[in-house]
């Protein structure tokens, strides 16, 4: 091409610093000061001339949230100072995305006291993060995915609506707010058109009353009970299998009381876990 017709040009940064997936913790009252520090070895100079580098930031945390996850430095330090941490940025970033590919609004959380709900061991509404969820669901073999799936204490319907992308044939909402679920159905009419299952309701029952469907394959709990209605969702569950035994998969965000409530259980055991904006566990039916 003659060079009458090239534009020239001089390459500018970015406006915006991409948002990293993982970052590095540096807990520093920790650290010995070692002459061949890990950090000097990073493989793609994040650490490098870390002060003179930080000097111009805005935030040490927009900083650290760069890393590219190769961990050499968390696996390699003699002191074990170091931490991989996940951007919160990140997962919300993940967040805004899916809510406007199925053209819902599931942010914000909600406080279930505005019903009345009080003196419980319910917790308020707050959403799970569809990037760890899409990763959960990778736990699942084909045919598992091809069942009835569950959200207990589903909310504004974010993961229902999620999982209704994938190939199960049922997806079912359990909630006790009237309210998150008059939400989660306003969301179900806009997400329709892109949903891949067609069978998909909302439910509104106390989860400690409801009798979980002979047939459910895969349930999924992001934290929403404690206490007394942790143990009577157990033992509804149990129920339900001994009615009907199957193989089930019980996926738990956030499962500390989960755990402590199903040690020691014989029908069911942990076999998978990760973490990710939090922690996930899945358990499956001896």
């Amino acid at each position: 091409m003659p060079a009458k017709y090239v534009i020239h040009h001089i390459p500018a940064n970015p406006r915006f610093r991409p948002v990293g997936k993982l970052g590095i913790v540096d807990w520093r009252e920790d650290c010995s000061s070692c002459h061949n520090c890990v950090k000097r070895d990073c493989v793609y100079r994040l650490y490098r001339d870390e002060a003179d580098t930080l000097r111009d930031e805005v935030g040490y945390l927009d900083y650290i949230y760069q890393c590219k996850g190769c961990l050499s430095c968390v696996q390699n330090c003699t002191k074990n100072i170091l931490t991989r941490v996940v951007n919160p940025e990140y997962h919300r970033l993940g967040d805004e995305y899916w809510d406007w590919k199925l053209r819902i609004h599931s942010f914000g959380g909600y406080r279930l006291e505005l019903e009345g709900v009080v003196d419980r061991d319910d917790h308020d509404y707050s959403p799970e993060s569809y990037l760890d969820f899409h990763r959960a669901l990778k736990w699942l073999s084909p045919g598992e995915r091809c069942g009835v799936f569950l959200d207990c204490g589903s909310g504004k319907g974010r993961i229902v609506l999620a999982a209704a992308r994938s190939t199960f044939r049922r997806v079912i909402g359990v909630e006790i707010s009237p309210v998150l679920n008059r939400i989660a159905e306003r969301n179900l009419e806009s997400a329709r058109p892109r949903l891949r299952c067609r069978d998909v309701e909302f439910v509104t029952v106390d989860a400690t009353t409801y009798e979980f469907p002979d047939d459910l394959t895969c349930l999924f709990i992001y934290n929403p009970f404690r206490g007394a209605v942790l143990a009577a969702v157990i033992e509804n569950l149990r129920r339900s299998l001994e009615r009907a035994p199957r193989a089930l998969s019980l996926i738990a965000s956030t499962p500390d009381r989960f755990e402590e409530a199903l040690a020691g259980a014989s029908w069911i055991a942990k076999t998978e876990e990760f973490h990710g904006l939090r922690r996930h566990v899945l358990f499956r039916t001896t």
